[in-house]
């Protein structure tokens, strides 16, 4: 019986000589995870003690205004290009209309506004003069850049323009008078043909224009 005991108990040191490495390295990671597991027991008894439940100061209230209020623009609404006025052709992107100067069925990318009495144009929106350009069809052009992705196009000026290149223009400060210089619409007379673009694409002015 003694010679057995000693028997197993080489064994045993056998064993524990053979696999010292293996079992230090067991034992390192066993103590490893009970560390861990005691540090988030602790973690998670103090978070419950620094938030009750039941206490209405542990509620998170956000600092960010709701979404609505968040990502609501301001609406923009243009001034009218003139004070008194008679409507030409309006804004027609597929619908064909006539052109009584040139005797041809066009689209109609902007909106005409006949002068009757006062001709001074008016920026619909404030904004920097991007460009003043001239030619016979279109006659002179304003071209305004404003926020937003928007652009107003202004045709048929007269050659007296009240503005230049980079200046910055606020709503309804005069940038030129109204003139039959576009070739292309000479029959309307004095007016103003106003065109407006979002992120570049043509869209209907009377969208942005308020009632008059």
């Amino acid at each position: 019986m003694k010679n057995n005991s000693q028997s197993l108990s080489k064994r045993i040191k056998g064993f524990i000589k053979r696999n010292s490495y293996s079992l230090l390295v067991v034992g390192c990671a066993f103590f490893l995870a009970l560390s861990l597991g005691i540090t988030a027991i602790v973690r998670a008894n103090n978070a419950k003690k620094e938030v009750p439940i039941d206490d209405p100061q542990s509620e998170v209230v956000s600092t960010n205004p709701p979404e609505s209020q968040a990502t609501a623009s301001e609406q923009i609404v243009f001034e009218f290009p003139l004070k008194n006025y008679t409507l030409g052709h309006t804004y027609s992107e597929t619908k064909l209309v006539k052109n009584e100067t040139l005797g041809e069925w066009t689209t109609h990318l902007g909106v005409d506004f006949v002068a009757t009495d006062d001709t001074n144009v008016y920026a619909c929106y404030a904004g920097v003069i991007k460009s003043i350009d001239y030619d016979n069809l279109t006659g002179t052009v304003i071209t305004i850049e404003h926020a937003d992705g928007l652009t107003t196009v202004y045709s048929s000026l007269g050659s007296d323009v009240a503005v230049k290149v980079g200046q910055t223009v606020n709503k309804g400060d005069v940038i030129g008078t109204a003139s039959n210089s576009s070739m292309s619409e000479s029959k309307l007379g004095n007016h103003i043909h106003l065109e407006t673009y979002k992120d570049g694409n043509p869209v209907n002015p009377m969208t942005y224009l308020g009632e008059k």
